[in-house]
């Protein structure tokens, strides 16, 4: 089956369609139509198309980024987390400072106390690989050191558990999920062994590490994201003491992969601590400042060019996490 996306206008219903990847987040059709024919669904099918939005959870809102004409969805507020992710279509946060854990419910709009950790993982990250909440490194004020441990959820047992630990522990690195069971975890630092440039892979299926070719320079406060299913992408960061805007890609299809500079997807400003989404043929670039700054760039152009959205006000300090809505209501 050809995969074809379907691009839609809210108020009409008109819908025009777009040709993706069996694997992207939009609805297919078995039968594609020439794409000079208009194609009007039923409204409960435009509710049910995904869109892409960002969790601003100490202002209390889920406001859209791929299409902005939605208005933002109010939710129980709660203290934002860099330790935050959407699990189906709930939001599991935890303390990034304490072990204390919340999840929020869809369907009943509360933040009810989740498991908690077993460590803390202050700027640690968290990651959903396949259906299971991961937890790794971070710096830990118990043990007064940078840790490699990494916790993951049993949904059997609601607990966490220990697997194996990633060396050197690291803290400010970037987690970025490749597949149902491979999470890869760039750079970092670590007081013992400082900026680090390791580049390792967790399969989940063995619980084990394995090691990539590291990064051109070590760094750490990268933003780094999967790019048409096999390409990482990481923008700026800390490097040898600057905070710099350059990118740099890895290309996951080859049998050596190897970083490559991507200087068309250099932001125009050093940046550090956010992330990197691709949602159909957009990619999003968010930074974690006052205020928190979306960039978006329309990755099917022969001009690669970021531009800045207003999505939010300047008192949107601290973290958002990405969510992606199912249709239009949640």
């Amino acid at each position: 089956m050809e995969c074809i996306g379907v691009k839609c206008n809210s108020s009409t219903s008109s819908c025009e369609l777009l040709k993706k990847s069996q694997l992207a987040p939009i609805n297919c059709i078995a039968n594609p139509v020439p794409m000079e024919e208009k194609v009007f669904l039923k409204s409960e099918l435009v509710n049910q198309q995904p869109e892409f939005a960002l969790v601003d959870s100490s202002n209390g809102k889920i406001v859209s980024a791929s299409v902005e004409a939605i208005p933002p969805i109010s939710i129980s507020p709660a203290t934002a987390s860099s330790l935050q992710v959407q699990w189906g279509m709930d939001i599991l946060s935890c303390s990034d400072s304490s072990a204390e854990c919340y999840c929020w419910s869809k369907d009943t709009d509360e933040w009810k106390t989740f498991p908690a950790l077993i460590a803390t993982h202050v700027t640690g990250s968290m990651s959903v690989v396949g259906d299971m909440p991961i937890v790794i490194g971070g710096h830990s004020y118990s043990v007064g050191a940078d840790l490699g441990t990494v916790e993951i959820f049993n949904k059997t047992t609601q607990q966490w558990t220990v697997k194996s630990p990633l060396t050197p522990g690291r803290r400010r690195h970037c987690a970025v999920v490749i597949n149902d069971t491979a999470l890869m975890v760039i750079g970092g630092y670590s007081d013992s062994a400082g900026y680090i440039g390791s580049v390792n892979i967790l399969d989940t299926n063995e619980m084990t590490w394995n090691e990539l070719n590291g990064l051109p320079a070590p760094a750490y406060d990268m933003l780094c994201g999967l790019v048409d299913q096999t390409y990482v992408l990481c923008i700026g960061g800390v490097a040898a003491d600057q905070d710099v805007n350059t990118a740099y890609g890895l290309d996951m299809a080859l049998s050596n992969p190897e970083w490559k500079r991507k200087a068309s997807f250099d932001l125009e400003e050093p940046a550090k601590e956010g992330f990197i989404y691709q949602f159909r043929d957009h990619l999003y670039c968010v930074t974690f400042h006052t205020p928190t700054t979306l960039r978006r760039m329309k990755s099917n152009q022969a001009t690669l060019t970021w531009e800045i959205m207003d999505l939010f006000p300047n008192s949107a300090v601290g973290f958002v996490s990405p969510y992606v809505l199912n249709g239009f209501e949640i």
